[in-house]
């Protein structure tokens, strides 16, 4: 074989495997994607596992298949419990973990919260409100 064959055959074989590499893509179980063409949504998949798309053409874009929705006076109590003024905002970080994250865990290792549901947050009298029910009282 020629040099200059050799090289065309190893151009063409990576432009392949690059095709190839880019036209594959994966849904973990607790994700769902977004097929883009152009920037414009074509398809929405649920079902986890490999999937094909359009290589160059179309891009992917992965969701979280629960959703969580809060609404403002949630967002106002979070930002009063987390802040602090000698550290500012620092400290909204652990008030979002002590009680959003543990909480929400919680209700999904327990099965009250399932694929595709939406968990709504919300503030009351008492602290944090999920789907109606006090997930965590005022920030101490």
């Amino acid at each position: 074989m020629s040099k200059g064959l050799t090289i065309g055959l190893g151009v063409i074989a990576a432009a392949a495997l690059f095709l190839l590499w880019n036209s594959v893509f994966t849904v973990p179980q607790w994700k769902q994607a977004l097929v883009l063409q152009f920037g414009k949504p074509v398809q929405v998949i649920i079902e986890p596992g490999l999937h094909f798309k359009l290589p160059i053409i179309q891009d992917v874009a992965l969701f979280d298949r629960r959703v969580l929705e809060f609404d403002a006076a949630a967002k106002a109590w979070l930002s009063d419990a987390g802040y602090d003024p000698a550290y500012g905002a620092r400290p909204l970080k652990r008030v979002v973990q002590r009680v959003l994250q543990n909480p929400i865990a919680s209700l999904i290792l327990e099965g009250r919260v399932a694929d595709g549901d939406t968990v709504r947050i919300g503030a009351s009298a008492g602290g944090l409100v999920s789907n109606g029910e006090t997930v965590s009282a005022a920030a101490a």
